[in-house]
């Protein structure tokens, strides 16, 4: 009787501390996950922070080649959105996980710096920027002033 009774302790004794790991266990798998949530959070919040800048920065410079008149003015415009273009897509699908009605956004981001940088070219070859290369830019101006509006509105959407 003494060896059934030690042996139903042991047992109870093995199944208490099996129960005590798991609940360890699932304790810091949890404590784990939402250390990544929270990080991941961040890190989304932070790139859509980015994504904006990025955007009034593509904005503001578009604006800004509209009035340069020189080729090293353009150049530099050039190249300003150029690098926020890059950077935006860069931001952008760190937000991302492949939505394809945001392909539309790496889209334009990738043709807005491609199109400065040919402006840029022409410019340093000593042409003029042409009237439809003007509305070209007046309309991505445009294009890029309500995406800067539509992410700004998701940043402070995101705050509240």
């Amino acid at each position: 009787m003494k060896k059934s009774r030690r042996k139903s302790i042991r047992i109870a004794s093995f199944l208490i501390a099996v129960m005590v790991g798991l609940v360890s266990l699932s304790a810091i798998s949890t404590l784990k996950y939402v250390k990544t949530k929270r990080l991941l959070t961040a890190s989304r919040e932070r790139a859509l922070t980015e994504l904006g800048t990025q955007l009034d920065t593509i904005s503001l410079n578009l604006d800004k080649c509209l009035y340069a008149s020189t080729s090293p003015m353009i150049s530099s415009v050039s190249t300003e959105v150029w690098r926020a273009s890059t950077a935006a897509k860069t931001n952008l699908s760190e937000i991302t996980d492949g939505e394809a009605e945001l392909s539309s956004i790496y889209k334009f981001l990738s043709q807005v710096g491609e199109y400065t940088m040919a402006l840029n070219e022409k410019s340093a070859k000593g042409e003029k920027i042409s009237k439809e290369e003007t509305e070209n830019l007046k309309k991505l101006s445009g294009f890029a002033d309500k995406l800067s509006e539509e992410v700004n509105y998701l940043i402070s959407e995101e705050q509240n």
